[in-house]
Formats: structure tokens, C-alpha cells, sequence
């Protein structure tokens, strides 16, 4: 997606007037301020920032722009959340084609990861197998050898 497009969404939707739908929001001098909605708290941390356009919690940590807000607020990936974004900036999205492409060559990189993965586990369960160190260890801890598998897994 072109960052014309997110600097479009960006300019459009004001940060507090977005976030103030989802969190009770004051104005403390030129920032607002609230409880975050991430974890529980008594005293406000949760800070907006309508000059810089972003929003952190001195509580929890986390903080970001409207994009990273929606994603955890909505628990949405960053796709989901632009499309949701832009819909309500009113900002239409073209589906571009390279974007297919890329989606079928990144389905093929994490096949491949998974075979890497297989790979990996089967040549770490062999070597448990064959290694009496690792056996003894195991045995120590009272585990039966149909466990190991799932042990070189986790």
C-alpha cells in the first residue's frame, strides 16, 4: 500500500477525536489524558498528543499513531486496520495488483520456513535419540521417550 495512502488516512482523522471514541479523554494542557484501555489502572497514564498525532501510556509502555491504536484496541493486523481507517477518513483503496503477488510469494516463504522448521525438529529429535547425555537428562527428569518428541518441539 503507497504511504500516500496512509499519509492521506493520517491527515484526515484527527488521533484524539478517533481515540476519544474508545477512551474517556481530558485536556491537561496542550496533550489529553486518560485511563488506557490496555491494562487497569486508577490513575490516568494514557496520553494523547494532538500536535505529534500519537498516543503512549507511561503505564503499560506501549504507544504508537491511529494505525497502532486500532490494530491493539480492534486486535486487527495492520491491513485490517487500514482498510477500517480509511474507510472512515473516506479514503478508497485500490487493490493493487502487486499486492496479490506479494501475498503468494510470502504464502511460499512460510512454507518454506515450515519445512525449515521440520527439518530442524527432525535432526534435533535424531540427535536426542542418539545422544547419551541428552537420554540420561531426560530419564533424570522422569520423562518417557513418546515425550521427547513433543520436549525438542515446545
Amino acid at each position: 500500500m503507497p504511504d500516500n495512502n496512509i499519509n492521506l488516512i493520517k491527515s484526515r482523522l484527527d488521533i484524539v477525536e478517533l481515540i476519544g471514541d474508545y477512551v474517556r479523554l481530558t485536556r491537561r494542557g496542550k496533550n489529553f489524558l486518560g485511563l488506557c484501555p490496555f491494562h487497569n489502572e486508577k490513575t490516568p497514564s494514557f496520553t494523547v498528543s494532538p500536535e505529534r498525532q500519537s498516543w503512549h501510556c507511561f503505564g503499560c509502555g506501549r504507544g504508537g499513531d491511529i494505525f497502532t491504536f486500532i490494530m491493539e484496541h480492534e486486535r486487527m493486523d495492520f491491513h485490517q486496520a487500514l482498510e477500517f481507517l480509511a474507510q472512515r477518513a473516506g479514503v478508497e483503496l485500490k487493490l493493487n495488483f502487486n499486492n496479490s503477488i506479494n501475498s503468494k510469494s510470502q504464502a511460499k516463504a512460510k512454507a518454506s520456513l515450515y519445512d525449515i522448521m521440520s527439518l530442524a525438529s527432525r535432526y534435533f529429535e535424531n540427535n536426542l535419540k542418539s545422544d547419551g547425555t541428552a537420554q540420561a537428562y531426560l530419564a533424570r527428569r522422569n520423562l518417557k521417550s513418546s515425550e521427547n518428541k513433543c520436549l525438542i518441539i515446545i
